[in-house]
């Protein structure tokens, strides 16, 4: 609410800086967690240590402006992940901006390790619906991943196979090297083998999803109680719900 009083009024989504936490003793959903806290398990992304208030493609879990969800119908109830981003992409082009701040907020992971996989590869396959529908959603950092599988794949076919040895190893290093302080060493070690099969998992899902036809705009069931809106509320309309 203070973000809402004091960003201008097209600024319709804001979320915080979430941190990831695991069950005390669960192996399992620890190793899960790791890959929120590693810059090579989901990417570099600067809310991690910054505290800057910025504007950014979108947010984990944010909050809108009273009367921006319903003058834009909604979450697509056809979309099964990836859906934040997705309302994102339709915030933008409606004229709002969506602003990361320095909130902190705990999230505890619920999902097992494995469980973790089957998120995010079906995660991967609803990123590329949404790229279909919005193709300015793309990001370098949203294709790494099959494009490095793929790149992996040409060379292990190629007659220097030899080199993704050097590349895993490369990779473990870094992995090794950017773990926080207070992680345990089993938990690090895990996760030298476990983020590259969740990376892999993700770009076998993108692939998948830019192989399938895109998928059309859902009309929102409750969207007729709203249709006498005509544009966003402010936060200090007394009318707002």
């Amino acid at each position: 609410m203070r973000a809402f009083a004091e960003l201008p009024s097209n600024v319709w989504c804001v979320g915080g800086s979430p941190d990831a936490i695991a069950p005390p003793g669960d192996f399992s959903r620890t190793l899960h967690a790791a890959l929120f806290r590693n810059p090579m398990g989901l990417g570099p992304a600067d809310y991690r240590s910054s505290e800057r208030v910025r504007p950014v493609q979108s947010v984990y879990l944010g909050a809108w402006r009273p009367g921006v969800l319903q003058t834009l119908g909604g979450f697509d109830p056809g979309w099964q992940a990836n859906e934040d981003a997705e309302l994102a992409e339709r915030i933008r082009r409606a004229g709002g901006i969506v602003y990361r701040v320095p909130a902190r907020c705990s999230k505890l992971i619920t999902r097992s390790a494995s469980a973790a996989v089957k998120q995010w590869t079906r995660y991967g396959f609803w990123r590329a619906q949404t790229f279909k529908r919005n193709p300015s959603a793309m990001r370098l950092r949203h294709v790494a991943p099959p494009v490095v599988l793929l790149a992996l794949a040409a060379l292990a076919a190629s007659p220097v196979w030899w080199a993704i040895g050097p590349i895993a190893f490369a990779h473990a290093c870094a992995v090794i090297a950017y773990r926080p302080r207070h992680q345990t060493l089993a938990i690090t070690f895990a996760s030298v083998l476990y983020f590259p099969i969740v990376h892999v998992g993700y770009a076998l899902g993108l692939i998948a999803g830019a192989l399938i036809p895109q998928r059309k705009a859902t009309k929102p069931a409750a969207a007729g109680m709203f249709s006498g809106i005509r544009g966003p509320l402010t936060a200090t309309d007394p009318e707002s719900p």
